[in-house]
């Protein structure tokens, strides 16, 4: 008969591959585009149509996650401005990589407004790299 921490065991290390099997294969592929619109007072009408893209949690790494399935869908939208509100890094090669992808979408995601997140505050990540090479892209 199974001991109660054999069956402890067994449910941990059950939670920990459906965990990573989420994180690996689940969460970056689940891209999801929604529209929202929000009524203004009449006072605010030169605001009327403005698009905005917001983009968070990207934890775009050194692997080939989701880079292209994410630049099809911000392509996608014809925005009036970005707001990239955190996580856009994922690991300390996060940001060479987050750089260059952004590099690669040039004017679509453009003008843009930026948040660091916690994944750019961790003490293995050069975060003053980071402000440096994104100031000197505008």
């Amino acid at each position: 008969m199974p001991t109660l921490l054999g069956i402890l065991l067994a449910c941990a290390l059950a939670a920990i591959l459906w965990l990573r099997r989420h994180m690996l294969y689940t969460e970056p592929n689940h891209i999801a585009i929604t529209y929202h619109e929000i009524p203004l007072p009449e006072e605010h009408s030169e605001l009327d149509g403005v698009v905005i893209c917001h983009l968070t949690d990207l934890h775009i790494c050194e692997e080939e996650r989701n880079q292209a399935a994410v630049s099809q869908a911000v392509r996608s939208v014809k925005a009036d401005l970005y707001a990239f509100t955190g996580d856009l890094i994922g690991g300390t090669q996060g940001i060479e990589h987050f750089l260059s992808w952004l590099d690669a979408m040039g004017a679509s995601v453009r003008p843009a407004v930026l948040v660091l997140g916690n994944a750019e505050h961790k003490k293995d990540v050069d975060t003053q790299k980071l402000l440096d090479a994104l100031h000197s892209r505008g």
